[in-house]
Parts: structure tokens; sequence; C-alpha cells
């Protein structure tokens, strides 16, 4: 589905992604208006119905389990991995053209970092990784389904849980242990603030 959205709905959009996330940048719950979540809906849905041959040459597929991330060498391996419960996750949104595209370069310029989105599909309680961390800020939308997301608060062990429904957004600031699971199979978004230059390139 080809969508023709004027500048002011993609800044609409970027903005309210951006406004979950409060001045002390720590993890936040919002939400994207109706209209919105629609607008990015229909743009983001059909970018998951790719070839699945392409994706997996293209290493835009991969799949999650409690401690790794595989990516199939096969149309065969893709679908087992699914039938064995793995979070699917299709990388690299922001590089094909359409709204997701122009969000992200939106994101790019308010934030001056590299901005990368990544789907991620879930059948009810699927396998994904375990209380982990990630070198990036992430803002979370919900598309379809609900997830439930156990978060660390203030730098101590305990964890807090924010369920998320359609519409509703999250940001977790990078290097936040968290974790995710759904009962309803779920669809969301993960629009990451890239660090640049990476740590292992600050390790050398």
């Amino acid at each position: 589905m080809n969508l023709v959205v004027d500048a002011q709905l993609i800044q609409q959009l970027a903005d309210g992604i951006r406004a979950c996330r409060p001045p002390d940048r720590r993890w936040n719950r919002g939400n994207l208006s109706p209209e919105l979540l629609d607008l990015l809906d229909k743009a983001a849905i059909p970018q998951l119905d790719v070839d699945l041959r392409f994706a997996i040459e293209r290493k835009l597929l991969a799949y999650a389990s409690p401690d790794d991330l595989t990516y199939p060498d096969s149309a065969s391996s893709a679908e087992a991995l699914w039938r064995d419960g793995r979070t699917a996750i299709m990388q690299s949104l922001h590089a094909s053209p359409g709204l997701v595209n122009s969000v992200c370069a939106v994101m790019e310029v308010a934030e001056s970092k590299r901005v990368s989105c990544s789907a991620y599909v879930a059948a009810p309680r699927a396998q994904t990784f375990e209380l982990h961390t990630d070198d990036w800020d992430a803002f979370i939308i919900q598309l379809r389904g609900n997830k439930h997301f156990w978060l660390e608060t203030n730098g101590s062990n305990a964890l807090a849980g924010a369920d998320l429904c359609p519409g509703d957004t999250l940001y977790i600031p990078r290097l936040l242990k968290h974790r995710a699971y759904t009962d309803s199979g779920s669809i969301h978004l993960s629009i990451n603030l890239l660090a640049w230059p990476p740590r292992e390139v600050l390790n050398l």
C-alpha cells in the first residue's frame, strides 16, 4: 500500500513518538492518537509482507529466544523457528521508502543520531529475550495485540511493569534492563536512537 502523507502529519507522528520520553530520561509511557496509530499501522504492516527468501538473504529477518538471536538460512528454518515459538524480528524498516522511513528521518534531525526501526511479531506466549540491556534508546509503539514489559527501576534490581495496548508508546533508555511478554500475540515497532560511535569502536 502506498500512502501519500504530508509533512505536517509526519512531524506530528515523530513528535508523538518522542513525547513519551520525560525530561529526566527515565523509562516512561505515552500514547498516540487513534488517527496517528491508524496511519502508522497502515504504513508499517505491509512492510512485513516481504518475500521470505529476500528477507533471509539480506538478513532482515531474525528470531529471538531467551538467550540468543538467530538468523535463518532458509525458508524452512524460518518456519521451524516460528513453530518453535520464537519472536520474529523484521529489521531495517527505516531503510525502505515510505512513512516509517520519513518518520525516522525527521527523528534523526531532531535527535542528531542515526535512527533505525524494527518490528517485533510474536504469537501468544512466544519466546523472546530474557532480562537484558540494549546499546540504544528505544521508543516502543504497540500496533496490535498487547505486550507486558518489565523494566528496571531507579538503578536497582527491582522491576516495574508496563502493559501496552495498541496506540501505547514506551520509552526505554539505553542500558536499562528490560524484558517483554505477550499472552495475546503482539506486533510492536521499536524505533532506536543509535549510539555513535558504538561502544566496540570506543574500546579499540
